[in-house]
């Protein structure tokens, strides 16, 4: 049995890699499936984890928040949602 960290990181490793695969023209799945946008691209979306990595590296409080074992899967989400939009 996996974690749930591990089992977020596998569902996060296979959207990203449909996300790819759909901004160099490959998609194996519908944007829909994916949660990728028309439009989006490799680089943007590059940008965007550098950036949310800059977050939890500059702001120690966000990152014990979203690590803290006391915090259930969805208090997690939901604070990674409004730091990011849904």
């Amino acid at each position: 049995m996996q974690g749930p960290s591990r089992q977020a990181y596998a569902a996060f490793d296979d959207r990203l890699d449909a996300a790819l695969a759909a901004g160099a023209g490959q998609a194996a799945e519908p944007a829909a499936a994916t949660g990728v946008v028309a439009g989006d691209s490799v680089a943007t979306i590059g940008e965007s984890l550098f950036a949310f990595a800059g977050l939890l590296r500059d702001q120690p409080l966000v990152r014990r928040a979203l690590t803290d074992p006391g915090r259930s899967p969805d208090e997690r989400e939901a604070l990674v949602r409004r730091l990011v939009g849904d």
